[in-house]
């Protein structure tokens, strides 16, 4: 009972609440305004004064842009990570169903993100092609870097075992 409850917190957990996370971001807590907000105050904090230099409206504007598209391919790429360290719950051999189960995972919450986008933003958030590119760029870049990871560990495994004299 214990282990089957740990096992939920340490394996299910934080994928739920990253979902969820992703969910509330494409709400209009997610707007560009509030990014521009936060960024801001974020800048400020880092050097202090620096709202009050008033930094050019296009240089904010190119940083704000910047950091919602990175936001993207980070957002992804964790959640893909998350959903993968699920399905291999500890193995060291990869197992392709996770790498297909990402994808599906992916997906799905993509369609999430869309239809909370579309129904529940009071219509100020919109869905762009460019975001699938992004979303799709942070999930291809842990496929592969799952993909190369296991194969280094299993050419560690094959050099370290001892061949078998027959």
């Amino acid at each position: 009972m214990l282990r089957s409850l740990l096992r939920v917190l340490i394996f299910i957990l934080p994928l739920l609440l990253w979902i969820g996370l992703a969910a509330l971001v494409a709400t209009e807590l997610g707007s560009y305004q509030r990014s521009w907000i936060l960024l801001h105050q974020l800048l400020d904090f880092i050097q202090p004064g620096f709202y009050y230099g008033d930094p050019s409206v296009v240089s904010m504007y190119q940083l704000t842009q910047a950091t919602r598209k990175l936001a993207h391919v980070v957002v992804y790429a964790v959640l893909t990570i998350l959903v993968i360290r699920l399905a291999q719950r500890g193995r060291s051999e990869l197992r392709f169903r996770s790498l297909v189960l990402a994808v599906l995972v992916a997906g799905a919450v993509l369609a999430l993100e869309v239809y909370v986008r579309r129904y529940h933003s009071e219509g100020t958030r919109h869905v762009r092609a460019e975001q699938f590119l992004l979303d799709g760029i942070g999930v291809g870049l842990v496929l592969i870097g799952a993909v190369v990871f296991f194969f280094q560990k299993a050419l560690e495994r094959w050099l370290l075992t001892e061949p078998k004299n027959g």
